[in-house]
């Protein structure tokens, strides 16, 4: 969607520029208007008419008395004739006898006009003249607000009725009072902004009528019209030569299976778009699932079947990751001049089942026949072509039909209405009944409809059922027991399943007072069931105006993506990723923020959400990805230290894109180096499609850049993930941390997880970190890295640049990474810690809690001592000899003799020089304990050590 500047957004408030759906609202509020106003102004006049007789005898002299009849006369009958077209044309227009638009406006005109003609004439033949000059005010006001007229026809219309109004005022009234003049153009100003606020407030109303319509009849994937377009458009065929196709890809279920349903999403848009292409003039409609319905009319049989064999051609040829999918359509035709809407029904029934026949002959076929065979074979089956003719009955379950449902639908909302009594719409959806039908036919698959039919009307007693189309059942019922109801018929229907499970979804619509438009109450009630059709744990829901609202915030994104990113209105906030053991910022994760100038800030589980469900999240992604190296460049230029910058890919990214090559280019681009750029890829992203992703993944480390795992423990296949892909680091799920105070089970499973890779060599990064207590036990047990909102949340670049200027943030130098890096390595779990780095000890025996003391330590050529972190065994002897903190334990051993630590700085430097532990022996308190010490890095004047502490003897030791 382009953006509207301030020339559009103009022309649309005044009316200049619309469109005909909209039209269409305005003209049929205007009719429903027209149609009683219409009646009641034509009743009031013949009413005046016969009264003016009597009145002229008593009132008018007898001078004046004739052509006082005939002027007035005149004008009160021909005020009549204009309210009685009003009202006769608005009446066929509300019945769909006539919905032309230049005939609505005209009809509303001439009354406007009209009413301004009469009320001028009343005014100015009055004998009251100072009684009577607002009069005409008062009749262009009612106008105004009775009815919608576009903003310029007002402007031009009432101002050009008000000066034309202004010559006869001094006739009229002499001499005209100042006051009177004041008030009269006040009334022409307060009746202009009247006239054009009306319009835009029904403007607005229109528009949110249209956009719930159009969310109904629009197929959310491909963007053709659904089933209930199809629906309406049926009128659009009768009495037309029709070609009717229904086709369906034939082992559709086992090709969604075996490639994941991002791939049968892939496959049908592109067999909609070709669909789209070449051929005769036709309409295309995403019905269920992967069945697909053409309507054309200007064509004919040989040129259709060969257009259709074309299409399923071309079918053959799609791909799939570079693979060919030969994948068949099998097709149902029927053709002819259906008389009714029913027959159109009826068409698109037969051609399903033609489409079924082609599907059992082997598969990609075409099968076609007429709808006058369609019609005999119908009445030498069940004798239904009655029945499609009245239009009263669904041919299948005998329910009313659509037709007949709205109609004593509305009859008994308003009975309803005027009883007081509350009632709802309820729509339900039938999930899986598509499996049921192909694996027991068509026949199996209408018996079944026939008896959900049957459930319905069995658990709804006394209320109004209809099938709508498929599998789609409607209910108009009161609230009494709406919800046991509602269970009853999904615990039946589920019983009804076989080896198919079955489930029934309700959407339940409780209409305001007054408001009986079926028809939107209708698409309401299947907005809401749509809107729980995926949720497995959710059956049924009431509609409110959260989901229009959703939903519309939804088609907003779809629409304003390209624009959004176009127009910066997507920025990119970094949250600070904390080492452990410094505290230090050692990098950021990049997360998008989108703040929309129309609809303001824009949550991100709204908008990926929906990007993901429309296959446009790569948009989003590859704009990041140009962000990230655009801030990266701008903070190198300015002579500014970076830290490396993690990003998040989702799993369409590498289907809809070379997102590879794109990421490459772009830090090709802004001179971005690898190791400055970090993938995250989520854990449930990787189940699907494994051979083609990790493919993409390794070439991801194959250019340089390290692959996170995010999410880790969130699916049901981790282990099996870590087994199937090379990962660098692993984002532990910050639903261990929810639990973490009260859970000891969450604390030993974040110890195991971070045992586990160590011992396989990735690096851990813990998110959702709140507490101090948290970080401490997540340093201890060896999580290297650390993000959440106890350092900071996800903020702007330049905020971030603040904090970091101001010391609340101290910034990690490439030498302290690589030092870190290292020192991360060490398992400190494991009773063979630096399994890491030395591969003849990847044997060794290893416990969580290996019960033995151990700490990393750094060690200051200046002879200055500092822990880093400790297990808990540590603690535990730290606490045993009275020191409760590291900082104490630091504090001693920096306050031992020169010897002492003389002998300790020589086993530092041996132990660097051997590459091996070094034992040392101290005596504290009267205890002689033995300290083993292993080097692991260096970074300037200090050393990074483990130091592995018992009380005994050398020998009772493991040395590592």
């Amino acid at each position: 969607m382009e953006k509207r500047d301030l020339k559009e957004k103009i022309l649309e408030w005044l009316g200049i520029r619309t469109d005909p759906e909209l039209r269409e609202y305005m003209d049929h509020t205007n009719m429903r208007a027209g149609l009683y106003v219409g009646i009641m102004v034509a009743l009031s006049e013949l009413a005046v008419a016969i009264s003016a007789i009597p009145y002229s005898i008593r009132y008018v002299s007898e001078f004046n008395r004739t052509q006082w009849l005939i002027t007035h006369l005149t004008a009160y009958i021909g005020f009549m004739l204009i309210s009685t077209y009003l009202a006769v044309y608005s009446y066929l227009y509300l019945k769909g006898k006539s919905r032309n638009h230049v005939a609505s406006v005209t009809a509303v005109t001439m009354f406007g006009m009209a009413t301004v003609l009469f009320g001028a004439f009343i005014t100015y033949g009055s004998f009251e003249k100072h009684g009577h000059i607002f009069f005409f005010v008062a009749a262009v006001f009612s106008i105004a607000g009775l009815f919608v007229y576009n903003p310029i026809f007002t402007i031009v219309f009432i101002i050009g009725s008000f000066v034309g109004f202004e010559m006869f005022l001094e006739r009229m009234v002499a001499p005209f009072p100042a006051g009177v003049r004041v008030n009269y153009y006040s009334s022409l100003f307060a009746l202009l902004v009247l006239g054009i606020s009306h319009y835009n407030e029904r403007r607005f109303s229109s528009k949110n009528q249209l956009s719930v319509r159009r969310m109904s009849l629009y197929d959310s994937l491909t963007g053709v019209k659904n089933l209930r377009s199809f629906e309406f458009d049926a009128e659009k065929s009768v009495n037309k030569l029709t070609y009717m196709l229904v086709c369906d890809v034939d082992d559709f279920k086992y090709f969604n299976d075996q490639f994941g349903h991002h791939a049968g999403d892939h496959v049908l848009k592109e067999i909609v778009e070709m669909a789209q292409e070449g051929g005769p003039k036709k309409e295309v409609y995403r019905m269920n699932g992967d069945e697909i319905t053409i309507v054309s009319y200007e064509t004919n049989l040989p040129d259709i079947t060969a257009w259709a064999n074309d299409w399923m051609k071309r079918v053959r040829k799609i791909e799939w990751n570079g693979y060919a999918l030969y994948l068949n359509l099998s097709i149902g035709i029927v053709y002819g001049v259906p008389e009714s809407e029913a027959e159109v029904l009826t068409m698109r029934t037969y051609a399903d089942r033609k489409m079924y026949e082609a599907k059992r002959e082997g598969g990609a076929r075409i099968a076609s026949d007429s709808l006058e065979n369609a019609l005999i074979e119908a009445e030498r089956g069940e004798n239904l072509n009655k029945v499609y003719k009245a239009t009263d009955a669904d041919p299948l379950t005998g329910l009313p039909s659509i037709h007949l449902f709205r109609e004593r639908a509305k009859q008994q909302m308003v009975q309803m209405d005027k009883d007081d009594e509350p009632y709802v719409l309820v729509w339900f959806d039938i999930v899986n009944f598509k499996s049921y039908n192909e694996k027991y036919g068509f026949q199996g698959g209408d018996q079944l409809l026939k008896t959900i039919g049957i459930v319905i009307q069995d658990s709804f007693k006394e209320a109004l059922v209809s099938r709508f189309s498929d599998d789609h059942f409607v209910v108009l019922c009161s609230t009494d027991d709406l919800i046991e109801n509602i269970e009853t018929v999904r615990h039946s229907v589920h019983s009804l399943q076989q080896d198919t499970h079955l489930e029934t979804k309700a959407g339940i619509y409780q209409p305001e007072k007054d408001e009986t438009n079926v028809s939107i109450a209708c698409d309401r009630a299947k907005l809401v069931c749509d809107n729980i059709k995926n949720n497995y744990e959710q059956h049924y829901k009431y509609y409110d105006e959260n989901i229009y609202r959703e939903l519309k915030k939804k088609h907003y994104i779809i629409d304003t993506i390209d624009e959004a990113v176009r127009n910066g209105y997507i920025e990119v906030y970094y949250q600070p990723v904390v080492r452990s053991m410094s505290g230090e910022l050692c990098g950021v994760e990049a997360l998008a923020r989108w703040n929309d100038p129309e609809i303001g800030y824009l949550e991100p589980k709204d908008f990926i959400e929906s990007l993901e469900q429309n296959r446009l999240i790569y948009k989003l992604d590859l704009h990041v990805v140009k962000c990230i190296c655009r801030d990266l460049k701008t903070l190198r230029d300015a002579g500014c230290d970076t830290v490396p910058v993690s990003l998040n890919l989702s799993r369409l990214d590498f289907e809809l894109c070379d997102v590879v090559g794109a990421i490459e280019e772009a830090m090709d681009e802004y001179g971005i180096p690898k190791d400055m750029l970090h993938v995250e890829i989520t854990e449930s992203a990787l189940i699907d499609n494994t051979d083609f992703l990790k493919q993409e993944v390794d070439r991801i480390r194959d250019n340089g850049l390290e692959v996170w795992m995010d999410d880790f423990g969130s699916g049901y296949s981790s282990l099996n993930t870590l087994q199937d892909y090379n990962f660098d680091v692993i984002k532990i799920d910050m639903i261990f941390l929810k639990n973490y105070s009260t859970s000891l089970s969450a604390r030993e499973i974040l110890a195991s997880v971070v045992n586990m890779c160590k011992r396989i060599g990735i690096r851990t990064l813990a998110e959702g970190v709140e507490t101090e207590e948290q970080m401490e036990f997540l340093k201890n047990i060896g999580c290297e890295k650390l993000q959440g909102f106890l350092f900071d949340r996800p903020i702007r670049l330049n905020d971030l640049r603040e904090k970091l200027e101001k010391n609340e943030l101290v910034m990690e130098n490439r030498k302290n990474r690589d030092y870190y890096d290292t020192i991360g390595r060490v398992n400190v779990l494991s009773q063979t810690p630096m399994e890491y780095f030395d591969a003849k000890l990847r044997g060794a025996a290893t416990e969580l809690y290996s019960g033995i003391p151990l700490a990393i330590a750094e060690c200051y050529q200046k002879n200055e001592f500092r822990y880093l972190m400790a297990n808990d065994k540590y603690y535990e002897l730290m606490s045993a000899l009275g020191r409760e903190r590291l900082e104490d334990s630091s504090m001693y051993i920096n306050s031992l003799s020169r010897d002492v630590k003389d002998r300790f700085i020589e086993s530092v430097a041996e132990s660097k020089r051997r590459a091996k532990a070094i034992p040392c022996t101290f005596n504290i308190d009267g205890r002689e304990y033995l300290v083993y010490v292993r080097f692991i890095a260096s970074l300037g004047e200090r050393d990074a050590i483990i130091l592995l502490m018992s009380e005994g003897s050398l020998g009772q030791m493991a040395v590592f």
